[in-house]
């Protein structure tokens, strides 16, 4: 059976003052054919607020350890540019293995930088358990009406070409993610989900703005999911579908790939049910 062996780490991994970037001595210590790695680079603005390579730039220190976490075992975090990254990318490639990225949703509340959601808040998330706006929604709408996967497609394309990435890894929360009776239940997201049931299924009283308040956004989904399950994941799978194909076409179109965390390993019935996500019946998508 031919096996694939991926790794998914950040770039404490490697070292930015070595000439080959810690590559050789990463991989003789892995002691196995690695067939691909994905760089956790954590922070959404590594791609949100991506600036093109026409200069060097220090990254930000959350995209140069996992959440700008201060060190692991081997060495403290270090300043990576953009150009040490690209070429780290190159040197991992030249030895045959594909390197894709990834990131997480989390809002890190300007901890290292003014965040680009920050000015865009409307994308965040109402969490029933994890509270508000501790993390982005990839399905949100943004204020001029758009969906925010459109522009985050749009930078994502561009940060994968400009790094020669192989692909797009999706990780927590764009998928998989948080179980639909606590999920998204921000304005935005069930005022999608009204039009999508059609005018008049939603009381009115939740179609005004909850103005971040976590128990009226909690009451909200609380009377959704006992009235409209079936509803709430069949919409919320659509609009996984909707990303995810597009994400697909995206990279495609480069000769590039995605790949997906699966749904906690989940059945298709309960990927749906609990997640409001599935994969295995997506053959338009081509993913």
């Amino acid at each position: 059976m031919n096996k694939e062996m991926w790794i998914w780490t950040e770039l404490l991994a490697f070292d930015c003052e070595k000439p080959d970037y810690g590559i050789n001595a990463y991989l003789q210590r892995v002691g196995f054919q690695v067939t691909g790695i994905s760089f956790l680079l954590s922070s959404m603005d590594f791609i949100l607020l991506h600036p093109g390579m026409k200069e060097e730039h220090n990254l930000f220190p959350d995209i140069c350890s996992r959440q700008g976490h201060d060190e692991n075992e081997e060495r403290k975090r270090q300043n990576w540019t953009n150009f040490q990254l690209r070429e780290l990318v190159a040197g991992l490639k030249k030895r045959g293995i594909k390197v894709f990225c990834s990131i997480f949703i989390i809002n890190m509340h300007n901890r290292y930088h003014r965040e680009w959601v920050s000015d865009h808040p409307e994308i965040l998330m109402g969490d029933k358990i994890y509270g508000i706006n501790n993390a982005f929604s990839l399905l949100a709408r943004l204020k001029d009406g758009s969906l925010f996967e459109d522009f985050f497609l749009e930078k994502l394309a561009a940060v994968v070409r400009d790094y020669d990435f192989d692909g797009w890894h999706g990780s927590d929360g764009q998928g998989p993610g948080w179980n639909l009776t606590h999920s998204d239940c921000s304005d935005q997201f069930v005022f999608q989900f009204a039009e999508y049931l059609g005018i008049g299924k939603l009381p009115e009283e939740f179609l005004c703005e909850m103005n971040d308040s976590e128990e009226k956004m909690a009451v909200r989904l609380d009377y959704i999911w006992k009235h409209f399950n079936r509803e709430w994941a069949d919409f919320t799978s659509k609009r996984w579908v909707s990303l995810w194909t597009k994400a697909v076409q995206a990279m495609h179109a480069q000769g590039r790939q995605v790949m997906i965390n699966s749904p906690f390993a989940k059945s298709i019935f309960e990927s749906i049910f609990y997640f409001g996500l599935i994969i295995e019946t997506w053959p338009e998508s081509g993913l």
